[in-house]
């Protein structure tokens, strides 16, 4: 029994290591390429995707532990950072998933300082037969730059540090702060950003605040460079103390000074005409506003409504000394004026509201709406001035115009408004043709594939109209369309129009059915019509029963039926026979053939032979008697028939000259 088990041992051996050398061998990991390349992203779902190979590139995993990977539960390759080196690709090596993996997969950051990261969900896990010289793939991702960046700047505040609801006053310290967003916003999927590559996820912003006097130099600027995450902003806050009264423009702007992005816009939050007092005011109104801001930034859309909002007060200051307990403000009425205008310093709105009076001597929040109809640059600008009766005769300085900048973008694709042909041609030239609802380049495909892969531009495009000639055979298309407007908005899905393109003649073939009598001849009739899209080249043809004579006509004509027209062709037959017949016609044009046929109906009827019978000689006087028969070949009986006889010549009858032969049955001879 021991020798047995050995035995059995030994060819399990041998037949695993013969399965080793037959069967592929499978692996716990699974080993991927990626190669890498850059792209252009021009807004954030629209991306110019090129074939320049990155180096360099730098990549870390994590195992995601929900569905929009959040929060992560473990780290791949044991937290090491993958550099590609040299090369344009990393072959990764995923481990064996655990169910935890299979659920949520793996987030992967793929990165290089200066551009904007690639991050993924990735599902590999099980065996397969891949190495690490035989990878899957390669499978292409992309490290982006931004064609330009915009990091608007809003919610400029000028405070005096001392009492915030009174205007600046030389020698106190006043408060210059600015809230800067981010050029970039977060496009995902994943939402976990690891703290070791913060720094890829934010965009570097340079912020300067400067002062100008009444002569438009420059008393104060300072700057500060801020890491501002994706999607994010930074409240910036400087300080300025004023040592000369007189009024002031003070200016903040921002630019990207980023190596994610390709070029920048500086945006600007400005305020005009900033009084800077000897003292508090005395006997007198003023306002402040401050945070001027729109919703919506960084960028607000085209057709989306924008709220801007502001801090407003506007005080009567009664003639006593600040500080004392008499020293009294007292809110008055504000009136606004709203303004925006365009880049080409246009106003495209204005209002003029009068706005109550805050509820207490400092500063409360109010707001406007505009809804932009058309994409650019703008500027937001708002100004008041104090409005009651306690200013008539009193200083009463109007404040601002505070301003901001706004980018409206139009970041909806155009849309098709119509596509022909939208039914069958019956040409093989023609157009296709779309119209937009804005300018637009169109490119077609017979495929739905996207507006990047399609293969074809239409020839006439770049406006709202855009046609393409056609020649096409005769056949069952279908064309997909899709456009991009002059801000790089592609349509995500397609438009398609089906038709037919069916150009054929087409023969219908129009009889009567015959009834005759037998051995009566008459006429065939055939009324052929082409109701098809061109003319009928071609012959048709009748076949007749061997029983029938063709007396006029030819049994194949020849055809040629323009289309929308009938033709009509006869043929004369003679019905030898009696019985049910068919006579087929076929109509053979263009490759394309129509038949009918005709019953005719021949009804027997008797038919005579008369049979006359005289002596063979005779001489002058005789009288000789003449014997008539008459056979009836027919299948039918017949009737009565009356004969006559008569003479020519010297020849005279003796006796009646007609007679009545009475019924002459079928097949039978009657004298």
């Amino acid at each position: 029994m021991t020798k047995k088990i050995k035995t059995t041992i030994n060819m399990i051996g041998i037949i695993a290591i013969l399965l080793l050398f037959i069967m592929p061998i499978t692996h716990a990991n699974r080993y991927v390429q990626y190669d890498f390349k850059d792209r252009i992203v021009v807004s954030d779902s629209n991306y110019i995707e090129t074939n320049n190979s990155v180096t360099n590139v730098n990549a870390i995993g994590f195992i995601c532990a929900d569905d929009t990977c959040s929060t992560v539960s473990g780290i791949l390759w044991g937290g090491q950072t993958l550099n590609s080196g040299s090369n344009d690709y990393i072959v990764f090596d995923f481990p064996t998933a655990d169910s935890s993996v299979e659920t949520y997969g793996y987030g992967l950051y793929i990165y290089k300082d200066g551009y904007i990261a690639w991050e993924q969900s990735s599902y590999w896990w099980g065996t397969s037969t891949d190495t690490p010289e035989n990878p899957e793939g390669p499978y292409t991702k992309y490290l982006g730059k931004k064609e330009l960046c915009i990091a608007p700047i809003e919610n400029l505040t000028v405070l005096n540090d001392a009492q915030e609801n009174v205007p600046l006053i030389i020698n106190i310290d006043a408060s210059l702060d600015a809230t800067t967003h981010a050029a970039i916003e977060a496009a995902g999927p994943l939402d976990y950003v690891p703290s070791i590559i913060a720094d890829q996820y934010a965009v570097e912003t340079t912020i300067v605040m400067t002062v100008y006097n009444s002569s438009n130099d420059v008393v104060y600027t300072d700057s500060s460079v801020e890491l501002i995450p994706y999607s994010g902003s930074a409240n910036v806050e400087f300080t300025w103390t004023p040592t000369i009264t007189g009024t002031y423009r003070i200016e903040a702007t921002s630019t990207a000074t980023d190596a994610k992005c390709l070029d920048s816009d500086t945006q600007t939050a400005m305020k005009n005409n900033i009084l800077v007092y000897p003292a508090a005011p005395r006997d007198e109104c003023y306002t402040i506003l401050n945070g001027l801001s729109a919703t919506g930034n960084p960028h607000h859309e085209l057709g989306k409504e924008i709220t801007i909002s502001y801090d407003k007060l506007s005080n009567y200051a009664n003639d006593e000394v600040m500080g004392t307990p008499a020293y009294v403000l007292t809110p008055v009425e504000t009136s606004m004026t709203y303004t925006i205008k365009n880049d080409a310093g246009s106003t495209i709105d204005t209002q003029t509201p009068v706005i109550t009076a805050n509820p207490t001597d400092g500063s409360s929040a109010y707001e406007f709406k505009w809804t932009p109809t058309t994409p650019g640059n703008y500027t937001i600008s708002i100004s008041g001035i104090a409005q009651d009766a306690s200013c008539t005769g009193k200083t009463n300085p109007v404040y601002g115009p505070d301003t901001i900048d706004a980018v409206v973008l139009d970041t909806l694709p155009p849309q098709i408004l119509t596509l022909e042909p939208s039914s069958d041609m019956h040409v093989n030239t023609f157009n296709l043709e779309a119209t937009t609802d804005e300018t637009a380049t169109c490119k077609y495909d017979t495929n739905d594939v996207s507006y990047d892969t399609m293969a074809n531009t239409f020839a006439t495009t770049g406006t709202e109209t855009h046609t393409q000639p056609l020649t096409l055979t005769d056949g069952d298309y279908t064309y997909y369309v899709r456009c991009m407007d002059v801000y790089d908005n592609k349509n995500q899905q397609s438009n398609s129009t089906s038709f037919e393109v069916d150009t054929k003649p087409n023969i219908a073939i129009h009889v009567d059915d015959v009834f005759v009598d037998q051995t009566e001849t008459f006429t065939l009739t055939a009324t052929l019509e082409n109701y098809g899209y061109s003319q009928a080249d071609g012959n048709i043809t009748i076949t007749i029963p061997d029983r029938f004579n063709l007396t006029d006509g030819n049994l194949k004509e020849v055809i040629a039926i323009p289309n929308g027209t009938n033709s009509t062709y006869t043929w004369e037959i003679n019905a030898v026979w009696w019985g049910d017949y068919i006579i087929d016609i076929v109509a053979d044009y263009d490759g394309l053939q129509e038949t009918a046929q005709v019953s005719v109906q021949s009804k027997p009827i008797p038919i005579y032979e008369y049979r006359i019978a005289t002596p063979d000689n005779v001489v002058i006087g005789d009288t000789v008697q003449v014997a008539v028969g008459i056979y009836n070949r027919g299948v039918v009986d017949g009737t009565d028939v009356p004969i006559s006889i008569s003479t020519t010549g010297n020849l005279a009858i003796n006796g009646s000259t007609s007679k009545i032969i009475p019924v002459v049955d079928a097949n039978t001879t009657t004298q």
